[in-house]
């Protein structure tokens, strides 16, 4: 064998642990990323889990988040901000569900925006959100009325 020969021999040894080594590289990249949507979903279930867990756990919160959705001119100015930051840390939740490709939130969505006080609060705290996730609560909020209108 020549000195040619062995050169071609080592670029065509070269090429394939190259491609072997690229092949091995996405196999890691795609595991990687199972297991970084894996993360996502498990984070956004449990900051939903945490949010409903304090209300099941402080009948106070669950007590002033029934009010200020069913009546939320009922509520006093402290409870205002309380229902406020409780509607924001929801909203905040569903948010990073959706950046997270979750939908499982929706059935949530449309019945607190049913509610006067979801209803309310949505109408002056959308600005504060996403544009993205903001038409994605309104595509659900249309879809509701939509139904309602044909039942």
């Amino acid at each position: 064998m020549t000195i040619s020969q062995l050169g071609s021999l080592g670029e065509l040894i070269a090429a394939i642990a190259t491609l072997a080594t690229l092949g091995y590289l996405a196999l890691q990249i795609r595991q990687n990323t199972r297991a970084l949507r894996h993360a996502a979903e498990r984070a956004a279930l449990e900051d939903a889990n945490s949010w409903r867990t304090n209300l099941i756990q402080n009948a106070e919160v669950a007590a002033l988040y029934r009010k200020g959705l069913l009546d939320p001119d009922a509520l006093d100015p402290i409870e205002k901000l309380r229902f406020r930051m409780l509607m924001d840390s929801l909203f905040a939740t569903w948010q990073y569900q959706f950046r997270a490709g979750e939908t499982g939130h929706a059935y949530y969505v449309t019945a607190t925006l049913a509610q006067p006080g979801g209803e309310r609060f949505w109408a002056t705290a959308k600005s504060k959100f996403s544009p993205s996730f903001a038409a994605h609560i309104e595509d659900l909020n249309r879809s509701v009325g939509a139904e309602s209108a044909t039942s």
